[in-house]
């Protein structure tokens, strides 16, 4: 009987919610202490399980944060592309990641050249079949060609900035022709993405025809990601080796 109050002491410290199936045991244990040694070792088994118990639970949660922190450092180095929707919504996500890494309008050797640089462009509509071509050509001669019926027109730029006219003949003005205003997304090689200005703010999104030919509108979007996800792991890597390198040369330097 005198170990009795500490295994209570015990037990109620341990899980307080069990003071209502220990009750009444004691209670009979008192009245048979032949029962104490049984009700005892309940206690002691109960108490192990519910220590195993929160000890499992506390692995969990170190698991789970070691889990996240390597899931954010996987996706530091992979980004992935969500599912948003269609081509508008694609670019209007992609663009602010890969804008900083495109070139500019002035840069004319990206998008123009002797002969005429093909750009295949790329529309989401269901009912879009035609094979549409841009050519900006050297000396500002624009040419659109639809499934091989071209239009001519002149494109230019305006100075000191990123935006484009175009200007179509056989349009809506009373010059016989439409100017379309655009401001250059992104730029590259391989990639040539307008968006027009005004409140629709619709892209013209365009490849370099040899490299795009065949591609869907969503494969564009993911081969457009995949440059950008590769040039931001050449980056992240990069800083990484530069900050290993920075505090190498600290210790060093402190060392000596």
């Amino acid at each position: 009987m005198d170990k009795m109050p500490k295994t209570k002491k015990r037990q109620i410290k341990i899980c307080p919610y069990l003071c209502f199936w220990l009750s009444p045991n004691a209670g009979a244990a008192g009245r048979n202490p032949r029962r104490l040694p049984k009700i005892a070792a309940k206690i002691e088994r109960f108490c192990y399980l519910w220590e195993a118990l929160d000890q499992r639970n506390c692995l969990r949660k170190k698991q789970r944060v070691k889990n996240n922190l390597l899931v954010k450092f996987q996706e530091a180095f992979n980004p992935t592309l969500p599912d948003v929707g269609g081509l508008k919504d694609y670019l209007d996500y992609i663009v602010p990641y890969v804008s900083d890494w495109g070139e500019d309008l002035i840069e004319t050797e990206f998008y123009t050249e002797d002969g005429g640089k093909p750009w295949l462009e790329f529309r989401d509509q269901v009912n879009f079949q035609e094979t549409v071509v841009h050519f900006f050509n050297p000396d500002g001669e624009y040419l659109r060609s639809t499934n091989g019926n071209v239009v001519k027109g002149r494109w230019r730029l305006l100075e000191n900035t990123n935006k484009m006219i175009i200007e179509v003949g056989g349009g809506k003005d009373k010059g016989g022709s439409l100017s379309e205003l655009y401001e250059l997304v992104y730029l590259d090689k391989t990639f040539f993405i307008l968006q027009k200005h005004g409140d629709d703010r619709k892209y013209l999104a365009m490849g370099y025809e040899p490299l795009v030919r065949g591609m869907t509108w969503l494969e564009y979007i993911h081969a457009l990601f995949w440059t950008y996800r590769n040039r931001h792991k050449k980056f992240i890597l990069t800083v990484v080796v530069i900050t290993i390198l920075a505090i190498f040369f600290t210790v060093f330097s402190i060392l000596r």
